[in-house]
């Protein structure tokens, strides 16, 4: 797409003058970069957001059930690349993962442990009083805590259960299921 095709996209031609003050301008400028709430179904809305890098809707505080009962992750949807005040794509993917958490879940948490472990199946963690465990043991440990859905994958982040002191996993998923495990970060 080019940006001239771009509804959000602005371009500078010339500067006419420097240091100009308007009151108006500026009321729309403070009111531009105030959140905006987008509705996703079943879910408290998100605010939409700009960050330096990005225009993201989040939701620090979404309830997520796994095997522990419910804890809350954090959440964050790329806007539209057309739309930044919607983030219709990448919230049509989050409901997707979400109906197929229990799925997702055992893939994810097999791969990584399946990745981690050693020769004799077990992960060697760097917890002392810990020490190695079975994948069985490991996956019951572990939890989603971030994802971070963009234009064609989602950045997952997963705690450890300070089985690595506190380092967690990080992954990506492509929407067709493929993973790259990009192991401990933190």
């Amino acid at each position: 797409m080019e940006e001239k095709d771009n509804p959000n996209a602005m371009s500078l031609v010339q500067v006419l003058e420097e240091n100009v003050e308007d009151e108006a301008l500026s009321a729309v400028g403070a009111m531009a970069s105030q959140p905006v709430s987008w509705p996703v179904e079943g879910f408290e809305d998100f605010e939409i957001r700009w960050s330096r890098y990005e225009v993201y809707a989040g939701n620090e505080c979404v309830p997520w059930q796994d095997k522990k009962g419910v804890k809350e992750v954090s959440v964050y949807l790329q806007c539209d690349e057309d739309n930044w005040m919607t983030a219709h794509k990448t919230t049509a993917e989050f409901l997707k993962f979400y109906r197929d958490r229990d799925a997702l879940r055992k893939k994810i948490f097999e791969a990584i442990a399946d990745e981690m472990a050693n020769e004799n199946g077990k992960i060697d963690t760097w917890d002392e009083y810990v020490g190695e465990i079975t994948k069985t043991a490991f996956m019951a440990r572990i939890s989603f805590s971030h994802f971070n859905f963009g234009p064609d994958a989602v950045d997952i982040m997963i705690n450890l259960d300070d089985l690595f002191t506190d380092h967690d996993y990080n992954l990506s998923m492509s929407y067709d299921g493929t993973l790259d495990l990009q192991g401990l970060i933190g």
